[in-house]
Order: structure tokens, then C-alpha cells, then sequence
């Protein structure tokens, strides 16, 4: 009884800093956005790993799949961005927008490889 207790307590804390760590990543993509300007962050898809602190990274660096839970020692933090159709019709709801960018950011840690998953869209008028 006692050991499912402390079960659910740490996966409760580790939900907690995930959903945490989700949050600052989708602010940071809002930037982003942002300071590139659309015409140059719409360019930016595909696969990112942010496991690094968020002011020091750069798009030229990220690409790619998390390979290690080296975020906090026990997380990574996964990007996929997606443009267009997909985002339109699956995430945005209506039809097709070419100003649209998939956001789907997982957020997962080691005990059980568990994950907090967040998806959203991000268009060139949203702020």
C-alpha cells in the first residue's frame, strides 16, 4: 500500500515538471515565431530534440531525436513540427491553411517511459 502510494506521488511530481517543461518549450516556440519573423520559423519542420536550457539553443543544432534523458537527468523533451494540411484539418479544425504550423511536443521520463504530450497549431496572425 505504501509503495503504490509513493508510486503515485512521484508520478504525480514527474507530470507535474513535464507538463512544466512543455509549457516553457511551446512559450519558447512563440518567441521563436516571433523573432524570426513566419516567413523563416514556417521553414523550420521536422524533428527537434530541446533537451537544452531553452535560451541557449538554436534551430542549427537541434535536429533530430532525443537520444538521452539528459533534461533535468531523467527527461526529454521531443518536437515535431508539421506544416500545413495536417495541422489545418487535425489540430486547427476547418480547412486547409498554408500559414499553419503542427506543434506536437512530448515531454516523457525515464520510470516507465511515461509522457506528457501537447498539441497545437501555430499560424501566421496567433500570437
Amino acid at each position: 500500500m505504501v509503495i503504490k502510494a509513493l508510486q503515485a506521488a512521484d508520478y504525480a511530481r514527474s507530470k507535474t515538471e513535464a507538463t512544466k517543461l512543455g509549457t516553457q518549450a511551446i512559450e519558447w516556440i512563440r518567441v521563436q515565431k516571433e523573432s524570426l519573423g513566419w516567413t523563416q520559423f514556417s521553414a523550420i519542420t521536422g524533428d527537434y530534440c530541446l533537451n537544452d536550457a531553452l535560451a541557449t539553443l538554436d534551430w542549427t543544432s537541434l535536429p533530430g531525436a532525443c537520444t538521452t534523458w539528459d533534461l533535468n537527468g531523467r527527461y526529454k523533451r521531443q518536437l515535431n513540427l508539421s506544416a500545413y494540411a495536417d495541422c489545418a484539418e487535425t489540430a486547427c479544425g476547418g480547412g486547409v491553411d498554408c500559414d499553419s504550423l503542427k506543434i506536437t511536443l512530448i515531454v516523457s521520463w525515464q520510470n516507465d517511459e511515461r509522457e506528457v504530450r501537447n498539441i497545437t497549431c501555430i499560424n501566421h496572425w496567433s500570437d
